[in-house]
């Protein structure tokens, strides 16, 4: 490479150099196959499996459903994302699961999975609703026992997968898991049986005004984490649907710890303090008894930025989901043929977010309700971050390499702050945050797409539409460093690209609106 610069510089002059840029990018710009990969990369798309289509037609169809595809400007945001649910029906759940938005009809005995369109929005979008009726009416008990009620929901459309939650009933049975057929309404044909994957979970009676009782559910294949806290303890468990196998569990006595399948045999443990990455065989055989995990069975464990000291214990929540698994195909207007696209796969952020609540009247001379401040954050991980160290060790062959925050944080991830969340819904690389102003009555939306190939130069963040400076009163900082705050030991500065769409919906006058609505960030 040395001597090819040398020979080069020696033997063009500039003007030929010049001319020789001049036809490689007339190369790039005229070679039909060059344009198609670039565009799929500018929207951050791949295509999934064949087609007949020559890659010309790929690339109109490419060009077809997501127009902004041809621009610099990939990410936009073209109608209100704010949809409102059918009257008489309240959204049970805070996420989108595998494209779907879950809700419960007719006394809670119906679940619906619901897929709207956005008009106007990506061309070839189709509403899908699919319905499973009386799917609690089994569950119930005597008379003298409460009605079957549904925690968690998670669906993989598939494998005609629908896994859901039964919460603890005290003194009477543990938290339950059921794993569903889509199709048939009842108990699927490959799973270990009709009897629930029940886990020992006691949840803390607790008098004073706490977070209650989260659950998250997710599936990754043949396995499926489960994640359970109140404002005691917290359990997370990685179990097999198959087979009713245990594979991996976590217990621990903060709140808020929870956990995500991030590729098949590795799971990362998310708390306040750190990301840990574990391993687990999801082929455990019936009788396996995994050994509860700990920072010493971690394959590396990837601290977070120190926390003051507070008497409050921080809370963290994790979002993430990949693409939908039976994504839609495309069909040209003009022919019979079709291509499906859908988000990298590989691009999937883990979204972290974090309340820490901090004293500033240690000696209690002020009002109960001016002695603390509470603020949030949002901690934007690239899974390619966390394979980088994981993948380490796992050709190592060793364990606990514990990677102080300087070292990965910085350059590996990206940190923003809100003033409030009002709701969050993840999707591949994308993430949507919901923002009700009660002061100003207004519903705000701040979308993020966090992966490489988004910034442009050496900005590393891109404002999109109306500029994130007029949110009034602070509402988002996405500076690279973080403002003076009362939550970190340490100046934070984050750098990983980021593209930032704000708009503000509506004026709102319901003081349940932010609620009532979700962002489909599935159709951006």
């Amino acid at each position: 490479m040395v001597s090819f610069r040398a020979y080069i510089s020696r033997n063009y002059q500039q003007r030929r150099l010049l001319s020789l840029c001049r036809g490689i990018r007339d190369l790039i710009n005229n070679t039909v196959e060059i344009e198609y990969k670039l565009a799929l990369a500018r929207a951050g798309k791949v295509q999934l499996g064949q087609s007949r289509l020559c890659i010309a037609d790929r690339l109109r169809a490419l060009h077809w459903q997501n127009p902004s595809a041809t621009t610099a400007a990939p990410f936009s945001l073209d109608a209100l994302p704010y949809i409102p649910l059918p009257d008489g029906v309240f959204p049970h759940w805070p996420d989108v699961t595998d494209g779907f938005i879950p809700y419960l009809t007719d006394n809670h005995l119906d679940l619906v999975l619901w897929r709207p369109i956005l008009s106007p929005g990506p061309r070839g979008a189709r509403e899908e609703r699919r319905s499973i009726p009386a799917i609690m009416s089994h569950l119930s008990d005597s008379p003298r026992v409460p009605p079957a009620v549904m925690g968690a929901v998670a669906v993989d459309v598939a494998q005609d997968l629908l896994v859901f939650s039964r919460p603890a009933r005290p003194e009477i049975a543990p938290p339950e898991c059921y794993v569903y057929s889509l199709s048939e309404g009842g108990p699927h044909p490959e799973a270990a049986g009709p009897h629930p994957f029940r886990i020992a979970f006691d949840p803390v009676k607790s008098y004073d005004a706490g977070f209650g009782i989260i659950e998250d559910l997710q599936i990754f294949g043949d396995v499926v984490a489960w994640s359970i806290t109140d404002d005691g303890h917290s359990a997370v468990h990685v179990w097999n649907w198959k087979t009713s196998v245990l594979v991996w569990y976590h217990q621990s006595r903060a709140r808020g710890s929870c956990c995500r399948v991030i590729s098949p045999g590795l799971v990362v443990l998310v708390t306040a303090q750190s990301l840990s990455v574990y391993q687990f065989d999801s082929s455990a055989s019936v009788g396996h008894s995994p050994q509860p995990a700990s920072l010493g069975t971690a394959l590396c464990v990837l601290e977070l930025p120190r926390l003051n000291a507070s008497r409050f214990a921080p809370y963290v929540r994790a979002y993430m989901q990949f693409p939908p698994s039976a994504a839609a195909p495309v069909t040209r207007p003009d022919t019979s043929a079709s291509v499906t696209f859908e988000l990298d796969p590989i691009q999937t952020v883990l979204a972290v977010t974090l309340l820490q609540s901090t004293d500033v009247d240690p000696e209690f001379r002020l009002d109960p309700e001016d002695r603390t401040v509470s603020e949030r954050y949002a901690i934007f991980v690239p899974l390619p971050t966390l394979f980088k160290f994981a993948r380490v060790r796992v050709s190592l062959n060793t364990r606990r390499r514990t990677v102080p925050w300087a070292r990965w944080g910085p350059a590996g991830t990206r940190i923003v702050r809100f003033q409030y969340i009002s709701h969050i819904s993840v999707m591949g690389s994308r993430c949507a945050f919901m923002l009700h102003d009660h002061h100003a009555g207004t519903l705000h939306t701040v979308l993020f797409d966090v992966r490489c190939g988004v910034s442009e130069g050496d900005d590393t963040t891109i404002r999109r539409e109306h500029p994130l400076d007029n949110v009034d009163d602070g509402l988002v900082d996405v500076s690279e460093v973080l403002a003076k705050n009362l939550s970190f030991a340490e100046e934070v500065r984050t750098t990983f690209p980021v593209e930032v769409v704000h708009k503000r919906q509506v004026f709102v006058t319901h003081p349940a609106v932010g609620y009532k609505g979700y962002d489909p960030v599935y159709w951006l």
